[in-house]
């Protein structure tokens, strides 16, 4: 439990101390008063990390270091950051890792719901993309899909050896080098394209710390106009003066904006062909790698052509393949680990909504694939998230990030004891967020949890019993 955080120059924080307790906690504040910046120096003291700020950029502007001090179970974890470095005090990096038994992506993928988090609450698809990443199924799949190929490959060599000769091989083994070498001009092109593009990005982005700067300019320069003062030399402007300045400001702000606005547009175009062009160079990577493996054999049935080889890699993997397959280990975890959700997520969703059960598909039965779609019940009709009011979607996704919490505490032994939850409700209504705070209170009484923090905007949600308030005042 978090009982305490203390942060000197952390963002927009010179020196701020706050205490927390067990059970509900809120932060409340309004805008730029570093509520988030709070959540964040949380994750920076576990793990050195933060989800949404550059660390250059945590220091505040006119300090030469921050540091962040928080009290986790009576253990004191303090994180220092320079311009340039980072050190961990108070505790050892061993100790703190055995402290935490879980590591920065686990973290936020289970016990923290970012504000950049909430559009994909809203996606149907994001229940799917998580579980999957939670269980790592794609690894298994890649394996599953790697020795098969391998497999295939191994299987149809024996089969071909019997029957082939030293001109046959010589032939095989000269096309796959040929498709090697036409593999490696490819990757060669593709690399060269991807060096490029990255250039770009880079220029991109120095073009738009360029017009950050110049925004922060405007903004200046707005500020000593409203102050009745000219904007390069601070003497005393009249009002017409200043009017005049303001307009020219404004128009200055707009054309940035456009500019911005065409910028990212560029960088995410560009980004996305940065992704392509990688996956390219893997897939052909994979292509070389297999013609490498392939030639090698051919060399060794070249001298022994009658004889069948690797006849033992060949048992090792139809040993290995089972436990890959979808039936098997991946099918367990489906099996041991989805109805515990499902589970803890009705027992929850009961406490809001008392007709409205859920469920999720595990496979999808044409391909046997992991799916996880989530479907809802409510009384005799059968619903996907998609026919869910934005309200509801969010809470149910809220009830599945509880399920997952469960199983997590049960089968890993962590001090993490508390959630952390960025402006959650603000798309929920009144009534329900009352409901999720019953909820949230049911929930830690199960001992998964010993504590919520929460940052919210609502005004419903700063007036109640047995919630801790943590009151921000704005930053001038």
């Amino acid at each position: 439990m978090l009982k305490n955080v203390k942060l000197t120059n952390f963002g927009i924080h010179k020196d701020w101390n706050g205490p927390f307790e067990k059970g509900l906690n809120a932060i409340v504040g309004d805008n730029t008063a570093g509520k988030t910046q709070i959540m964040e120096s949380i994750c920076y003291a576990l793990f050195g990390k933060t989800q949404n700020s550059k660390l250059e950029k945590i220091i505040n502007f006119d300090a030469d270091k921050a540091i962040v001090e928080i009290n986790l179970n009576d253990t004191l974890v303090q994180r220092d950051r320079t311009k340039t470095t980072s050190s961990l005090n108070k505790i050892k990096k061993i100790e703190l890792e055995n402290l935490l038994n879980i590591n920065y992506k686990e973290f936020l993928s289970i016990f923290y719901i970012s504000s950049h988090e909430q559009q994909n609450l809203f996606d149907a698809s994001y229940l799917r993309n998580f579980l999957i990443e939670l269980f790592n199924l794609n690894e298994y799949s890649n394996v599953y899909q790697k020795l098969n190929v391998e497999l295939n490959t191994l299987t149809q060599i024996n089969t071909e050896i019997a029957k082939v000769n030293k001109e046959l091989l010589k032939k095989r083994y000269l096309r796959i080098k040929n498709y090697k070498i036409i593999q490696a001009e490819k990757i060669n092109k593709y690399k060269t394209a991807l060096s490029q593009i990255r250039v770009n990005v880079n220029s991109l982005y120095s073009s738009k710390g360029k017009i950050e700067q110049k925004f922060s300019e405007i903004q200046r320069k707005s500020n000593l106009l409203k102050a009745g003062k000219c904007s390069k030399c601070e003497r005393d402007y009249s009002a017409t003066d200043v009017k005049q300045g303001l307009e020219k400001l404004k128009e200055a702000t707009l054309l940035m904006k456009t500019k911005e606005s065409k910028l990212i547009k560029v960088l995410n175009e560009t980004k996305l062909k940065e992704t392509k062009y990688q996956r390219a160079i893997n897939n052909v990577d994979d292509k070389i790698t297999r013609c490498n493996r392939v030639m090698t054999i051919i060399k060794e049935q070249a001298n022994k052509k009658t004889e069948l080889r690797n006849e033992k890699r060949i048992t090792e993997i139809k040993s290995v393949l089972s436990v890959f397959s979808p039936k098997a280990f991946p099918s367990y975890l489906l099996q041991a680990y989805i109805p515990v959700i499902i589970n803890t997520a009705n027992k929850l969703l009961r406490l809001i909504f008392k007709n409205t059960t859920v469920d999720i598909r595990t496979e999808k039965a044409e391909s046997n694939r992991p799916d996880f779609k989530p479907f809802i019940k409510r009384g005799k009709e059968t619903l996907e998230m998609k026919d869910l009011s934005g309200s509801e979607r969010v809470l149910v996704n809220l009830c599945f990030r509880l399920g997952v919490i469960s199983i997590f505490k049960q089968l890993c032994k962590t001090e993490i004891d508390f959630m952390l939850i960025d402006e959650g409700l603000e798309r929920v209504d009144d009534e329900n967020s009352l409901r999720v705070l019953q909820m949230l209170k049911h929930f830690m009484s199960l001992n998964f949890l010993n504590q919520v923090i929460l940052v919210t905007h609502k005004t419903i949600l700063k007036e109640q019993e047995g919630v801790n308030y943590v009151m921000l005042e704005k930053k001038i």
